[in-house]
């Protein structure tokens, strides 16, 4: 999906329906997926956010399979060598960054554009590695060296920056709490509860 252009439509069962693909809407997404609320109500509060339309057809395994059309062509479009950046970051702990950076980088700001998801992953992962979200994502990556008489300084200075840039919630539990969710999630849409 990156480099093709940008579409907010989709066609399921022979129906289109308009899609809201604002980022805005798929970081609300992923909240609603980070819940403990039931499978079958986080499909339809995330059928709400991302459809421009009433559906007649209230079953949820039908909204979840719209649901799940959404996220796999829409959504789940990061690029594999990305990927691993996302285990050092949180779209929603990390958005102050994200917003200077994309300020800094691209003159948009954030909380007035209307920015598709599909453009918003694209400029995200061309921000430069001087953006100050790729800053601290190497921060949070990089490996305390082995002391030396020389690297005293350099380690205090990184141990120092890790814990200022640190997540609420560490990566382990971040990442085993996100495959939970998605995991339930899927198992809901599989099973159509």
């Amino acid at each position: 999906m990156i480099g093709q252009e940008f579409s907010n439509k989709l066609v399921y069962n022979g129906k289109q329906y308009t899609l809201r693909l604002d980022f805005r809407n798929v970081l609300e997404a992923f909240e609603v997926m980070a819940t403990d609320y039931p499978n079958e109500y986080k499909i339809a509060l995330i059928f709400d956010i991302f459809v421009d339309k009433k559906l007649f057809d209230t079953r949820a395994k039908y909204r979840a399979g719209i649901v799940s059309e959404i996220f796999e062509k829409y959504i789940n479009i990061l690029p594999e060598n990305k990927k691993d950046e996302l285990r050092s970051m949180d779209f929603s702990q990390d958005f102050k960054y994200i917003y200077s950076s994309f300020k800094q980088t691209y003159s948009i700001d954030l909380l007035d554009e209307d920015l598709p998801w599909q453009k918003f992953i694209s400029d995200f992962v061309s921000l430069p590695s001087t953006s100050k979200i790729n800053e601290i994502i190497h921060v949070r990556k990089a490996k305390i060296p082995a002391p030396t008489k020389n690297n005293q300084e350099q380690i205090a200075n990184l141990i120092e920056s890790k814990d200022y840039y640190k997540l609420d919630i560490p990566e382990k539990e971040r990442s085993e709490h996100f495959q939970r969710g998605l995991a339930r999630f899927a198992k809901g849409i599989i099973d159509g509860q």
